[in-house]
C-alpha cells in the first residue's frame, strides 16, 4: 500500500516534469494559471539541481526536466526495493519477479514503467494537438498552447516526410505507432526483458500498446467529465480550458447526439452520460480482459 501512494506520487510528478519539458525553451510570459502554477511548482523542485549547472548551458537548462525525471525513477526504484513486497506489475510478471527482487531489478523496472508512461503522454500530447488543430481552434496569443502545438506539429512534421502525406489523422496514426514502438522497445532494453528471450520482449511491447489504449481513454474520460458537467452549469463559452475541452469531446459526444435525441429534455442533454458508459466500464474492462489473456496465454508457453 505505502508503493502504491508512492507510485502515485512519482507518475504525478514525472506528468508534470514532462510538461515542464516541453514549454522549457518558452518564455513564459502569457501562460494560463495553470501553467503557470505547473511552471512555478516545477521551477522549484529543480532548483536544487540548477545550482550545480552553470547559467551559460542553456542546453543543458532546456534538458533539466529529463534530468530530474531520471532521478524521480531512481528513487521510485529504490523506493519499489523497499516498500514494493507483494506489489506485482505487467513488467515483474515478465522478469517472473513474484515480489523477491534485488535492488538493480527494481530500478530497471521502475524506469522500464518510466518510459512506458512516457510513451503514453506523447501519445496523448499527439491526441490532444489533431483534436484541437481539426477544430481549427487557434490561440496564438497563448504561449502555452503554442510552444505545445510547435513541439508536437514538430513531430508530425517528421512522420509527414516518411510518408509523404500531409493529413494530420494520418501522421497523428504514423506518429503514434512510431512513437508507441520507440518506446515499447526501449522500455524492454532499458528494462531488462531481453535476457528472458524474446517471448518477453515480444510481451512488452503488446502490454505497451495496450496500456497506451488504456492511459487514454482514462484521459479522454476526464475530458468527457469536464465537457459533461460544464454542459450542465453552462460555463464561459470563451474560456480557454473550455474550447480545448469541446474540440476534444465534441466530435465523440456529437455522434451519441444523434444516436440518442430523446435523451435531451429541456436544456439537460443526457447522451454524454451513455458517451461516458461506453467507454467505460465497457471498452475499458474488454482492453483490460484482452490484456490479461494475452499475458496469461503467451506466459504460460
Amino acid at each position: 500500500m505505502l508503493f502504491l501512494i508512492l507510485h502515485l506520487f512519482f507518475t504525478v510528478l514525472i506528468v508534470v516534469l514532462f510538461v515542464r519539458y516541453f514549454i522549457e525553451r518558452y518564455q513564459y510570459y502569457g501562460f494560463g494559471p495553470i501553467l503557470v502554477t505547473l511552471v512555478t511548482l516545477t521551477e522549484r523542485i529543480m532548483q536544487p539541481f540548477k545550482q550545480y549547472i552553470p547559467r551559460e548551458s542553456f542546453k543543458f537548462q532546456e534538458q533539466m526536466p529529463l534530468l530530474v525525471i531520471g532521478v524521480t525513477l531512481l528513487i521510485q526504484g529504490l523506493a519499489l526495493w523497499l516498500f514494493g513486497a507483494g506489489y506485482t506489475n505487467d513488467f515483474m510478471r515478465i522478469h517472473s519477479v513474484d515480489g523477491s527482487f534485488n535492488i538493480l531489478e527494481a530500478i530497471l523496472v521502475s524506469f522500464g514503467m518510466g518510459i512506458v508512461l512516457i510513451t503514453e503522454l506523447v501519445i496523448a500530447f499527439l491526441f490532444a494537438s489533431m483534436m484541437i488543430s481539426r477544430r481549427g481552434l487557434m490561440m496564438s496569443g497563448n504561449a502555452g498552447f503554442a510552444c505545445f502545438q510547435e513541439n508536437t506539429f514538430a513531430i508530425f512534421q517528421t512522420a509527414g516526410r516518411w510518408i509523404k502525406n500531409g493529413n494530420l489523422v494520418t501522421l497523428f496514426l504514423t506518429s503514434s505507432a512510431a512513437v508507441w514502438l520507440a518506446g515499447s522497445l526501449s522500455s524492454a532494453v532499458v528494462s531488462g526483458v531481453w535476457i528472458h528471450g524474446g517471448k518477453a520482449f515480444g510481451v512488452t511491447v503488446i502490454l505497451s500498446l495496450f496500456e497506451i489504449l488504456l492511459m487514454l481513454i482514462h484521459v479522454y474520460l476526464f475530458v468527457l467529465l469536464l465537457a459533461i458537467l460544464a454542459s450542465w452549469i453552462a460555463a464561459d463559452p470563451f474560456s480557454i480550458v473550455l474550447q480545448i475541452v469541446r474540440a476534444m469531446s465534441d466530435p465523440y459526444l456529437n455522434f451519441f447526439r444523434r444516436l440518442f435525441p430523446w435523451a435531451r429534455i429541456d436544456f439537460v442533454d443526457l447522451s454524454p452520460v451513455f458517451a461516458f458508459l461506453f467507454l467505460h466500464p465497457c471498452v475499458v474492462y474488454g482492453l483490460m480482459s484482452i490484456k490479461e489473456s494475452i499475458l496469461r496465454s503467451i506466459l504460460t508457453l
